[in-house]
């Protein structure tokens, strides 16, 4: 279901998904953690060609987007890591029935679960070359974030998109120089907002290098329009 949005809409996180076209070279790497079935690593290596590490626990979702990278040729510009991503290595609970927003669960959890193994993001090959990452871990961003300390200051990474906004991980963000802003794909301009108006919040530490990026991107079309 998070998927079949592209279909109807062409691109179901509007405006995020554009941030990533007008963003993305073929010469970048993306990080996808919380990748589910791959929309966005799929616009990423598909569309741009830019090369991808995918990052997805559960196993009926991986497989999805294994076959996706395939039906789209892909699969080799993705490196996929069926794994979760938090604080310190071990084992954690994970639940299975919810679709795209299965979710690290406590031992107390009643529904459809399995352990699944936990990894450092630092400790991802190939994470240290990438320029943008997006996380969608289901509220479990802090810990991901506290497993990525090293390279969240590197001066590589320069746009982090994030769904959760509460008040440690802005902290947290803003700690590493980094700000929010809102993406209008129809001006290609940045905005400085606390709020910004997709699905997830845009952290950018290099402004000038993003707008640089946007305003020279082509142009892309999507259900006949272009932008």
């Amino acid at each position: 279901t998070g998927a079949s949005g592209n279909w109807y809409v062409g691109l179901h996180e509007w405006p995020d998904m554009a941030f990533v076209l007008h963003l993305l070279r073929p010469h970048d790497t993306f990080v996808d953690v919380g990748s589910n079935v791959g929309s966005y690593s799929v616009l990423a290596a598909g569309a741009i060609g830019a090369s991808v590490i995918a990052v997805e626990p559960s196993p009926e979702a991986a497989a999805g987007l294994r076959m996706n990278l395939e039906v789209n040729g892909i699969q080799d510009r993705c490196h996929i890591v069926q794994a979760c991503l938090g604080a310190e290595p071990g084992v954690l609970r994970f639940s299975v029935d919810r679709g795209p927003m299965n979710a690290v669960v406590s031992a107390t959890f009643s529904g459809p679960s399995r352990q699944v193994p936990v990894l450092r993001l630092d400790d991802l090959a190939g994470a240290e070359q990438a320029c943008c990452w997006k996380l969608d871990v289901e509220g479990f961003e802090q810990q991901v974030l506290d497993g990525a300390a090293p390279l969240l200051a590197q001066q590589a990474l320069k746009v982090v998109l994030l769904e959760d906004r509460s008040s440690a991980v802005v902290e947290r963000m803003l700690a590493a120089g980094f700000r929010s802003f809102s993406y209008n794909p129809w001006t290609r301009l940045l905005s400085p907002d606390q709020d910004s108006l997709g699905g997830n919040q845009i952290w950018i530490r290099d402004e000038a290098w993003a707008a640089d990026r946007l305003r020279t991107a082509p142009p892309f079309r999507v259900t006949g329009i272009d932008i």
